[in-house]
């Protein structure tokens, strides 16, 4: 099964609570999507989720914990959120992190750092 949040800008918790019910869950797209850590538990229940997009979301490195435990996890996409090279740490180890970015604070000013992509395949 695929679910898809994109557009759904803050999703209530019984929203997020009826994701770690769905177990045929394969892939997320909670991109753009704004919740707590918390909030996003029951993903530590989707064992066969394989793709996990959380790119422009509020993720942090806290909810990387959520899916240490996903050993099917194939992609992570972390563009544009706040996990830090800490949280990558926390990434489930076979996941590819598809995409991720840092920015640091130089003169009053957000400036990326670093960037990096993985190719996808063909």
């Amino acid at each position: 099964s695929y679910v898809n949040f994109r557009g759904v800008e803050k999703p209530d918790a019984a929203t997020f609570a009826l994701i770690g019910k769905i177990p045929s869950i394969v892939e997320l797209d909670l991109s753009g999507t704004q919740f707590q850590p918390a909030d996003i538990a029951g993903i530590a229940s989707l064992k066969h989720l394989k793709k996990l997009n959380l790119s422009r979301s509020s993720a942090n490195d806290a909810t990387l914990a959520h899916v240490k435990g996903l050993g099917e996890l194939e992609s992570l996409n972390l563009f544009h959120t706040e996990v830090t090279d800490t949280g990558i740490g926390i990434a489930p180890e076979g996941a590819t992190i598809d995409y991720t970015d840092g920015y640091a604070k130089r003169g009053g000013k957000w400036q990326m750092v670093v960037w990096q992509s993985t190719k996808l395949p063909e």
